[in-house]
């Protein structure tokens, strides 16, 4: 039995941006000065005088006079500190043809956020043993119940209401005192109090909110997984084995939430509830074979997969127009009845993906010091199946095979060699690798497909939908293919009192999956393409030193460099028009990260109005634009 427990504390000690601390609340256009009345403007700009610590209204109570002195701790408010704790506890043992792994743990992670906190239970399980002197088995059964207390949306879209806790502190003057905001938002009757300024376009609740999901909301994510294999093996003869494993990939997820009101005594408020689960498949039959002839040595494995998934639901259903009742949560508390409303969603995911693959490994060795492996698979992917007579129509199939070439040259030519040189192997390797980008089922084209309606009584209708009915549709989607190139050294010296490790690679992915969005007037709002080649190429160097070496204990002491370039060798071009910048994620008042033609993929650029900021190797540059 083994029993192990780990112990971490989270410490916030800094903000997570540098914040000025010298001026406080102001408009620039008045050169920040206050009003003849000691009075400043409602704004969250920080354009104001110089911190002098007189007595003004303070940012979030204009009724209340503080002194006007920075508070470079308020991020504090929205922050704490986190705790992990972890313990588990294994059972194993066996004999000669039996063994068993039994192990348990339970997780509790209290995050930095207000409380947002994770506890999580798992069992893992393990047998394998000899049925005979044929066939073994091995199985295996791994469960997990995780629940997700209260996550908070950072991202830059959910600060409106208040999710997004880094943005809250950001957007307020720096003289404002969070700790009494918080302390004072609500009313006697329980109700929140106006938000005395504005924060970006208009959103004039981003704080109070924030303030409000830290005392009141409660949102809990069920998460329960469960994972089972079983594999046969069977010793048909000294050099060969078979074997067939099956596994099974079950994910269930659900959520609960209840949200306070923020009116008089609580009134209005919000409950959901929902969830989803999927299964997903995989089934791998294998022969593997050795043989040894004379100096060389064969080693052969043929595979044939199988995988996929099954069928899915997705289910949900929450409160509209508030709470009958505050403080009581359940779908029946509705203000608006459910049946009439878009509140009641239902979803069925038949079984869409599957992939049937033959592969092949050829590994042959020579004395130990020369070898050569050589590997091929095909994968028949179901998300890329076209009717006949069309251009696609073969576009399903992918073969993508793999060289590794590995001469260990200190072995083959040790009299020849110096005595400093303890061990030498130069390695070559040619790859590729090919999926179906992530183009996802039905993306080849429009379809029907069964969907559900809720009629006014609040039953669920079955009929039909059309898939992808705003994609237009691409008859010629290509599996993704990348090919990689690799060459390296391995040489040690002195006995190995150093050694390195060095290798050069080029990596190209063509034909990715790109959705573009689509001109109204056509009747689309996307277009799937196939687009670009993206180069990386670069060299890692490790180098390992070990002054001291001895029977009891050694120090080692390494060193790592390396160097990545990527670029955007081409897009897209076509009679139809050409693609030469991509924007990859962003566009929503912040910093983009864009893809250009020539260029390094992941650029940040910062957009104005007619001209682009692009970080480029760490600098910034200007590109203007027209109009």
């Amino acid at each position: 039995m083994e029993y192990s427990s780990t112990y971490q504390t989270t410490v916030a000690y800094a903000p997570f941006m540098e914040l000025q601390n010298e001026y406080g609340q102001g408009f620039y256009y008045r050169e920040g000065a206050f009003y003849p009345d000691g009075t400043q403007d409602r704004t969250v700009t920080n354009w104001g005088p110089k911190f002098d610590g007189t007595l003004h209204p303070a940012p979030w109570n204009p009724d209340t006079l503080v002194p006007y002195i920075a508070k470079p701790d308020n991020w504090k408010t929205f922050y704490n500190n986190g705790r992990y704790v972890n313990n588990n506890i294994t059972l194993s043992g066996g004999s000669e043809k039996a063994n068993y792994r039994i192990s348990y743990s339970n997780t509790e992670d209290k995050g930095v956020l207000p409380n947002n906190k994770l506890k999580r239970n798992a069992v893992d399980m393990k047998f394998s043993g000899e049925m005979n002197k044929v066939f073994s088995v091995d199985m295996g059964v791994n469960y997990a119940n995780t629940k997700v207390y209260n996550v908070w949306n950072q991202s830059r879209y959910f600060w409106t209401g208040g999710q997004n806790l880094g943005f809250n502190v950001y957007y307020v003057p720096r003289n404002t005192d969070f700790e009494q905001w918080h302390n004072t938002y609500r009313n006697p009757d329980n109700s929140t109090k106006p938000q005395p300024f504005t924060i970006g376009s208009g959103q004039g609740n981003a704080i109070v909110g924030g303030f409000s999901a830290m005392d009141k909301n409660n949102r809990v994510n069920t998460q329960n997984s469960l994972l089972a294999y079983l594999q046969l093996n069977a010793k048909v003869t000294p050099w060969l084995d078979l074997s067939a494993k099956g596994n099974i990939n079950y994910y269930n997820q659900q959520f609960e939430e209840k949200d306070y009101g923020n009116g008089k005594d609580n009134s209005g408020g919000y409950y959901g509830t929902g969830g989803s689960y999927t299964t997903n498949y995989d089934v791998l039959f294998m022969a593997h074979a050795t043989k040894k002839v004379n100096d060389f040595n064969f080693d052969l494995r043929l595979l044939n997969e199988y995988y996929g998934n099954l069928k899915g639901e997705t289910y949900g259903a929450h409160t509209n127009g508030g709470l009958k009742v505050p403080n009581q949560f359940f779908l029946g508390n509705s203000v608006q009845d459910l049946g009439t409303t878009s509140s009641i969603n239902y979803g069925i995911s038949y079984p869409s993906l599957g992939t049937v693959s033959i592969a092949g490994d050829f590994n042959i060795n020579y004395k130990d010091y020369l070898n050569l492996e050589i590997t091929g698979r095909n994968d028949w992917l179901s998300t890329l199946t076209y009717p006949v007579n069309v251009p696609g129509m073969n576009n399903y199939s992918i073969f993508y095979p793999s060289f590794n070439l590995s001469y260990a040259f200190s072995d083959h030519l040790r009299s020849k060699l110096p005595e400093w040189l303890t061990f030498g192997k130069l390695r070559a390797s040619l790859a590729y690798v090919g999926n179906d980008g992530v183009a996802g089922a039905y993306s080849t084209g429009a379809g029907y497909g069964p969907g559900v309606l809720v009629n006014i009584n609040g039953q669920s209708v079955p009929t039909a939908s059309i898939l992808n009915g705003n994609v237009k549709p691409n008859y010629d989607l290509r599996p993704q293919k990348q090919r990689s190139i690799e060459l390296g050294t391995n040489l040690a010296f002195f006995k190995n009192l150093f050694d390195i490790d060095f290798a050069w690679y080029k990596t190209n992915t063509f034909n990715q999956l790109l959705h573009l969005p689509g001109v109204p007037e056509t009747g689309y709002n996307t277009l799937y393409i196939n687009a670009g080649n993206i180069q990386n190429t670069g060299y890692e160097l490790l180098l390992n030193v070990n002054p001291i070496r001895s029977k009891d204990w050694g120090l080692t002491m390494s060193v790592n460099i390396g160097h990545n370039a990527g670029k955007v060798v081409n897009f897209y071009h076509s009679n139809s028009g050409d693609i030469t910048d991509w924007t990859i994620a962003g566009n929503y008042e912040g910093v983009e990260t864009h893809a250009y033609e020539g260029g390094a993929f992941g650029v940040l650029v910062s957009r104005g109005s007619n001209f682009y900021l692009i970080l480029k190797q760490g600098f910034l540059s200007l590109k203007t634009t027209v109009g």
